[in-house]
C-alpha cells in the first residue's frame, strides 16, 4: 500500500504556523532587547552605549564608510533619529565624518580605532553571552538556525511593510 504525498498545508495550518512564528519573534526579541541586559553587556564590554548606538556602531564597523541615508535605510531607522544616535558616537570618539571622495558636499562615517574596539568588545561579550546561552545545543543545530535566521532576515526585507 502507498502511503499518500501530503498536499499543500490548508489555509487554517498556515494561519497557525504563521501565528506560531509571530510568537518565537516576539519572544526572541523580548528575549534580547531588554534594556537592562543590553546595559549589563554594554557594561561587561567597557562602555556604556545605548542598544541603538551599539547597533548604528556595529553596521558602521561592519559595512562603512557610509553615507549618513545610507545607514538610516540600511538599518531601516528615520533619517533624524539616526542622525541624533551619530552625534552621539562622533562625541564619544568611536566614529567620525570624513569628506565623501565622490561627492565633496557630503560625508562618509567611518569608525574610529576606538569604534572598532568598542564594537569588538560588544560582539565579544554578546558571543560569550550566547554561548552562556546556547551552550547545549549542537553545531548542527547552531548552523541551522544561523541559516533560517539569515533567510528569514532576508526574506522580510525584501517585503514590504504593512
Amino acid at each position: 500500500m502507498e502511503t499518500p504525498t501530503p498536499g499543500p498545508p490548508s489555509r487554517e495550518a498556515r494561519g497557525q504556523s504563521l501565528e506560531d512564528v509571530h510568537r518565537a519573534l516576539e519572544a526572541l526579541l523580548a528575549s534580547t532587547r531588554g534594556a537592562r541586559l543590553h546595559r549589563e553587556l554594554a557594561a561587561r564590554a567597557g562602555g556604556s552605549l545605548t542598544r541603538a548606538e551599539s547597533f548604528l556602531l556595529g553596521n558602521i564597523v561592519a559595512y562603512g564608510p557610509l553615507r549618513l541615508s545610507a545607514l538610516a535605510d540600511l538599518t531601516g531607522q528615520d533619517r533624524s533619529i539616526t542622525s541624533r544616535q551619530v552625534d552621539i558616537l562622533i562625541k564619544a570618539d568611536l566614529v567620525r565624518r570624513t569628506p565623501d571622495p565622490d561627492d565633496g558636499r557630503a560625508h562618509l562615517l567611518v569608525p574610529t580605532d576606538a569604534g572598532q574596539q568598542m564594537s569588538r568588545n560588544m560582539r565579544a561579550v554578546w558571543s560569550t553571552w550566547l554561548q552562556d546561552s546556547l551552550g547545549t545545543w549542537s553545531d548542527a543545530d547552531l548552523a541551522q538556525l544561523a541559516g533560517l535566521m539569515l533567510r528569514l532576515g532576508r526574506d522580510l526585507r525584501g517585503t514590504r511593510e504593512p
